[in-house]
């Protein structure tokens, strides 16, 4: 739980840092349930996070894994926004990961 809060209260912080990403990815995987879905609540609803995230080698498998945590409608409403800044998230190897996993998430919406 502790993990969980420290990464919510520094979310702009680890974000950008690459080693910073990986604490938020292990707090998205290792946490109570209840501290996840807060933490992956978070990043959905933060764009520069999400797209930060996304292109670090660390980060991008949090976004898919936020992208579960939360519910469909901001799931969907967050893919669709990634989805929309592809020329920038395409940048990185990693960038181009999330948005070939979007992709086949979002066929049909």
């Amino acid at each position: 739980a502790a993990i969980a809060l420290a990464a919510l209260q520094n979310l702009s912080f680890l974000v950008s840092d690459t080693f910073g990403a990986a604490v938020v990815s292990g707090a998205l995987k290792s946490a109570l349930a209840l501290d996840r879905v807060a933490l992956a609540r978070a990043l959905v609803n933060d764009s520069d996070s999400l797209v930060a995230l996304a292109l670090s080698r660390h980060g991008h498998g949090s976004v898919m894994v936020s992208l579960d945590l939360v519910t469909c409608e901001e799931s969907r409403a967050a893919s669709l926004w990634l989805l929309q800044r592809r020329a920038s998230i395409s940048t990185t190897k990693f960038g181009r990961t999330v948005l070939e996993s979007l992709q086949m998430k979002t066929k049909g919406l």
